[in-house]
């Protein structure tokens, strides 16, 4: 076992200081070894830090998510839309249409493998978020995509992965 011993910010009912933590200056004394003693490690202070431990979670039930249906979903502190297409493929990705904000989950429809926007008929692909058409005929720009979560579809259950960083399954 260890305990905080000593050390600036470590406070004296030997319980470690988020402060102190950050700072590193607590030294643990592991007591299952005579004289062993070892600096706490420091924590990154630039390291992205969500309540969310990374791993894939339930989002809906796969009944909920009929063909060509569109689900709004509220998970993993964010707001996220569910849909199915044509092929029975699901998809998750952001919930708002990077146009003008529109939430997508509230009056967009499934059409060819995409997932149109209520607002102005913009269409974004399921399988990479990408936008494939802008109805008035303007060039789609580069950054004219949505966020696509990584879903698995097993046992009657869609599984949506997060990971802090964004990194893959």
């Amino acid at each position: 076992s260890t305990r905080p011993r000593g050390g600036r910010g470590c406070s004296k009912d030997s319980r470690l200081t988020i402060d102190a933590a950050l700072r590193g200056s607590c030294l643990f004394i592991n007591t299952s070894k005579v004289g062993s003693v070892q600096a706490m490690p420091s924590l990154d202070p630039s390291a992205t830090l969500t309540p969310y431990p990374r791993g894939w979670y339930m989002a809906l039930a796969s009944s909920d998510l009929p063909a060509k249906g569109v689900v709004p979903l509220k998970i993993l502190g964010r707001d996220l839309v569910a849909f199915r297409t044509e092929d029975g493929e699901a998809h998750i990705v952001n919930a708002h249409c990077p146009h003008f904000g529109a939430h997508l989950g509230h009056g967009g429809r499934v059409e060819d493998g995409c997932i149109r926007c209520p607002f102005h008929g913009w269409k974004f692909r399921g399988s990479d978020g990408e936008c494939t058409l802008i109805p008035t005929g303007d060039l789609v720009p580069k950054k004219a995509r949505l966020e696509k979560w990584p879903v698995h579809e097993i046992a009657d259950v869609i599984m949506v992965w997060f990971h802090e960083e964004g990194a893959e399954p």
